[in-house]
């Protein structure tokens, strides 16, 4: 609904009364909220955003912990980041003993320079693709990497390239809810998946 100010407010769910049992539920682990009220805000999340499935968790680095865990990665594995990737991608790689090998910007635009990554040293396992400034790369390119995707729509959700839509390209989706975001619940992330493969992925963790 659009309320007076302008702003645009997606009733998603409801927030808890507090003192409630739905209250005492919400933000327990890891997680964004549990029982009830998680399972109500991941399908009302689900139907907003048109994915197959997703996972709501505390933050943007908790969602992306959740993603490397969903890839199967081991401890020394090469993750490529871009370098306007926020700086928690670095400390959740180091947490889980991954390695980072950082990909810069074309010099007219904040694209990743995706040619660069075949001749990264150590070679990635995986791309953590940031889109930075809503700025999606050309989705064949990301195809031709031959390497799984974690794409952070944090700042793209809504855009398109041509025929693909943000959220697309990658095996997993994050989409960031904190305060800042292009969409908001006040906190937390959504780990997303928009195929039906990726989705018993995210159902299997």
């Amino acid at each position: 609904r659009l309320e007076e100010d302008g702003i645009h407010v997606l009733d998603i769910v409801e927030k808890p009364a507090p003192g409630t049992e739905m209250s005492r539920e919400a933000s327990i682990g890891r997680f964004l909220y549990t029982g009830e009220y998680l399972d109500r805000f991941q399908k009302s999340s689900k139907e907003a955003f048109g994915l197959d499935a997703c996972v709501a968790v505390r933050s943007p680095a908790i969602a992306l912990s959740v993603a490397l865990e969903a890839l199967g990665l081991s401890e020394g594995d090469a993750v490529a980041v871009g370098a306007l990737a926020p700086a928690y991608y670095a400390r959740e790689l180091a947490s889980r003993r991954l390695v980072p090998v950082f990909v810069d910007c074309l010099p007219d635009s904040a694209d990743l320079d995706l040619g660069s990554i075949a001749s990264l040293d150590p070679k990635p396992k995986v791309l953590v693709l940031y889109e930075a400034l809503g700025n999606m790369p050309d989705p064949e390119e990301v195809a031709g990497l031959g390497m799984a995707v974690i794409e952070d729509i944090s700042e793209s959700l809504g855009a398109y390239r041509g025929e693909r839509r943000a959220g697309s390209l990658g095996q997993l989706t994050i989409v960031g809810l904190e305060h800042g975001s292009l969409v908001t619940s006040g906190g937390g992330a959504l780990v997303a998946a928009f195929g039906r493969r990726e989705a018993q992925v995210l159902r299997n963790l």
